[in-house]
């Protein structure tokens, strides 16, 4: 998949190379990169860079975190037993307890991010054209969590979660006793097992990375200075989530209450392809060796959703459980599924950027960006916490994320 994007990626700017190049030669034969700062006040004042034009930022973004969701069955309690004890002779005493969640995705942060982001393109007059691409590094984030209960819906009717809490030993009659013993047989109890993972570590890791080509029309200069550019073209943008977790229990040989369904784990994935056509505005004005210049860009997108699961469900079970907590009717469940989703994702865009210009071609500039990006899937909130398979929760699809954060770097000629 990544190859695919990778060589249409390229085969975009290989087009968009072959038709800028003959204008990029002799852009490029009279740059001039360290001659001095043309600054002389008179006439209309300094006008804007034509020709080929370069630019590298470097990215210290914040992807914000995605809604809080419930580690286990959202709004579901069970009734459990933990053992039975005989009292009174043969009368048991059923030890039960209401178990339901306690670990959610609360503590995940909205954290810095690096990355880059280029742009290169060619103006000439009043028409050119700019490719635009950005990719951040991923955002990975940990939980771990020690003796967490959770809760899983028993979709199959056959009571998968239940299995023997305690036996009474059979009791032989004596009717010599005083008074008389009556004769009992032994007595199997079978009920809701407990559910508690004695470790959990949960993985949330998430890349996302963008690819535009835009023409561009540039307005003549306005009365009180600067200039105008209006933008139009297409934009692919990807978001990729991962949520990972990784529930470990102890042994049933080793603990009395074993975590009835150890060891599990549950990796889903969420990637949103992201396509449509983007317009866009840019505003800037020199002054000396400064020039300020704000942006903002509209994008139409068509979201391509596919929601990814895999993992296994009880992978130390043997069936059936004849042992005290273990589920009498449930063993290992493997499972893969995959569903693709179509959405509306709008997303929006806003720059703004201050430029130091060092020589007659080359500027340091440092600025802000923020991205805003609507119906976007992301994987902690899909997934149906049910046995013996699980599944994809497809109705909790769409989240709105926003990237924001600094920007610090160099351009030739823009």
């Amino acid at each position: 998949m990544l190859l695919r994007r990778t060589i249409s990626l390229l085969g975009t700017l290989s087009l968009v190379m072959a038709v800028g190049l003959p204008g990029m030669a002799q852009d490029l034969e009279g740059l001039q990169l360290f001659a001095p700062v043309e600054v002389n006040p008179y006439g209309p004042g300094p006008q804007p860079n034509e020709g080929f034009f370069f630019a590298w930022d470097g990215l210290n973004w914040y992807i914000s975190k995605p809604e809080i969701a419930t580690v286990g069955r959202e709004g579901l309690s069970r009734t459990v037993s933990y053992g039975i004890h005989p009292i009174n002779g043969a009368d048991p005493l059923n030890d039960m307890a209401v178990q339901s969640n306690t670990l959610d995705t609360s503590s995940l942060q909205s954290l810095p991010t690096s990355g880059d982001r280029f742009e290169f393109g060619r103006i000439h007059g009043h028409h050119g054209w700019m490719v635009s691409t950005y990719h951040l590094k991923p955002q990975t984030q940990w939980i771990y969590a020690a003796d967490v209960p959770m809760t899983f819906n028993d979709i199959s009717g056959n009571n998968l979660l239940q299995g023997i809490v305690g036996t009474i030993p059979a009791i032989e009659a004596d009717p010599d006793a005083e008074p008389p013993v009556v004769g009992v047989d032994e007595q199997i109890f079978v009920n809701n097992l407990p559910l508690t993972f004695d470790d959990v570590r949960i993985r949330n890791s998430v890349t996302t990375w963008s690819v535009e080509l835009m023409y561009i029309f540039r307005s003549h200069q306005f009365h009180h200075g600067g200039f105008v550019e209006i933008f139009g073209g297409v934009r692919y943008m990807e978001f990729d989530e991962l949520f990972d977790v990784d529930a470990r229990g102890t042994d049933p040989a080793v603990k009395d209450v074993p975590a009835i369904l150890a060891d599990s784990v549950w990796n889903t994935r969420a990637d949103n392809h992201i396509t449509g056509p983007q317009v866009g505005i840019r505003w800037f004005r020199k002054g000396g060796r400064w020039m300020f210049s704000t942006e903002g860009r509209f994008f139409a997108g068509f979201n391509s959703q596919t929601i990814r699961q895999f993992g296994v469900l009880g992978d130390k079970l043997d069936p059936p459980g004849e042992d005290n907590f273990e589920p009498t009717a449930m063993g290992p469940t493997y499972f893969n599924s995959m569903q693709h989703i179509d959405e509306w994702s709008p997303c929006a865009e806003l720059r703004a950027e201050l430029r130091f210009q060092c020589t007659r071609s080359v500027s340091l500039r440092a600025g802000w960006t923020g991205v805003w990006m609507g119906g976007i899937a992301r994987p902690s909130d899909m997934i149906n916490y049910e046995v013996p398979a699980m599944g994809i929760s497809a109705i909790n699809n769409r989240q709105d994320v926003f990237v924001n954060g600094l920007t610090l770097g160099v351009d030739i000629n823009r």
